[in-house]
């Protein structure tokens, strides 16, 4: 498997190759092998740098009514080092920067990141607004050729030649389809770090970079942050393991640095009020591995089928303020981009609803937009949303930004795990859902 994208920060080609060096034969009972194997790799740089200058790293897309509640923020990330563009998405419609490319807004707003890539340098992508104001694309990726919102289109700019990565290969106008026969090549890498505000008017935007810059600016330090809160319980009872807790487990070896507190089944507390209690003391990443739905989340006791849950109004009850975690949602439906507007108007997707709330909740989120699927068993996560809980912890460095961090999950997956399973529309699935709720160049543990 080839292809183009981000690794700390640079451009590169990822070339994944899987060699099976042992064959056995029942007839003969014979087991042939090879002792050494040559590989030879062709390989022909660009002409010239895909970056042409070094103006911008960080693109904020927003409607024009949000431009000037977003300036605060843009300061502040200048003051820190990151150039910031800003930059209000009917400019991108009218033109006013780049000339307009593409079939329709979402096609216009991907070329228009694929010139300031290659004009500005940028790395980092931040939308800013719902998918009524900053259009998410629809794909095909889905079960049975069915639909899901994905941010991720944006972050796929190149494929593995350098070409423009359009996610409709064959024209017909079904972007990212993974039916065989009519299967788009998507190249999956990510070319920016990519977030997403999904504010829906002035007031969360205010409240969410307050938020942000408050984070930055005073995280550093605190003792709350070195603490690491593990959620999880008995996901599928009566599949042979405790699949959340096993993973709480394996992320807890990944960050040894960092104190554990469980929020489990195994210890008796994995209910609303103590969820509440644990959260508002702080910390600075939380682990969640079970199930997830659009206003909250749940699991189960150890092998028992009665749901303990968390729901979005029980938030009213968690003060952490201004000690905010960096949360992985390893569930479902999390990040439902479109929830709010399924005649639910005041209640956002349970990712978002943590990361606007003003007195607390998170200061960012990882979740799935669509339905996930996972692989865990008693040797651990081996793919989709587990694997990807896994490796985004065992990403962290202090001060990486979150955006990095998420990218390098899914990059590992694609070297690792997808690399074998090119017509696997389960991993095509889970690289594209899983996103940040928050600024994708947020420095986590703040400077």
């Amino acid at each position: 498997r080839t292809g183009v994208g981000l690794h700390d920060g640079e451009r590169v080609t990822f070339c994944s190759l899987q060699v099976f060096p042992a064959r056995y034969i029942p007839a003969s009972r014979e087991l042939l092998y090879v002792e050494d194997v040559t590989v030879e790799i062709s390989y022909r740089a660009p002409e010239k740098p895909v970056a042409q200058a070094d103006m911008y790293d960080l693109l904020i897309v927003a409607p024009q009514e949000y431009v000037e509640t977003l300036q605060p923020l843009v300061d502040h990330k200048e003051q820190h080092g990151i150039a910031t563009k800003l930059v209000a998405v009917d400019d991108i419609y009218s033109g006013s920067y780049f000339t307009v490319q593409g079939e329709d807004n979402p096609a216009h707003i991907k070329y228009f990141i694929r010139d300031a890539i290659e004009e500005w340098g940028i790395r980092y992508l931040m939308l800013v607004g719902d998918i009524e104001t900053v259009p998410s694309r629809l794909v095909y990726s889905f079960w049975g050729g069915n639909t899901m919102y994905a941010d991720y289109y944006y972050a796929d700019i190149y494929g593995d030649n350098m070409t423009f990565c359009s996610w409709d290969s064959n024209g017909n106008g079904r972007y990212g389809e993974t039916e065989e026969g009519s299967r788009d090549q998507v190249d999956l890498y990510a070319d920016v770090y990519m977030g997403r505000l999904l504010c829906t008017d002035v007031e969360e935007v205010e409240t969410v970079v307050d938020k942000i810059v408050t984070y930055e600016s005073s995280a550093g330090g605190s003792e709350w942050f070195n603490r690491l809160i593990l959620m999880g319980g008995d996901t599928f009872p009566g599949w042979g393991v405790y699949e959340g807790e096993l993973v709480n487990q394996y992320v807890a070896d990944t960050l040894p640095q960092f104190e554990h507190v469980k929020i489990q089944m195994a210890e008796g507390n994995f209910l609303p009020h103590r969820i509440n209690r644990i959260w508002t003391e702080g910390a600075g990443l939380v682990c969640y591995s079970g199930h997830g739905f659009e206003y909250g989340f749940g699991t189960y006791p150890h092998d028992n089928r009665w749901m303990i849950a968390y729901y979005t109004p029980y938030l009213l009850r968690m003060q952490n303020q201004e000690r905010l975690p960096v949360v992985f949602f390893d569930a479902c439906l999390t990040a439902k981009l479109e929830y709010h507007m399924l005649g639910m108007e005041d209640v956002p997707c349970f990712a978002w609803a943590l990361v606007k709330k003003p007195d607390g909740g998170a200061i960012a989120t990882i979740g799935a937009t669509e339905t996930a699927t996972t692989s865990v068993d008693e040797d651990g996560p081996h793919g989709q949303a587990g694997y990807l809980d896994l490796h985004f912890f065992q990403a962290y460095q202090p001060g990486r930004p979150v955006g990095e961090m998420l990218v390098q999950a899914k990059h590992d997956y694609l070297n690792d795990v997808a690399a074998g399973q090119a017509n696997d529309r389960f991993y095509v699935m889970t690289i594209e859902q899983f996103q940040v709720m928050g600024d994708p160049s947020l420095n986590v543990g703040g400077y």
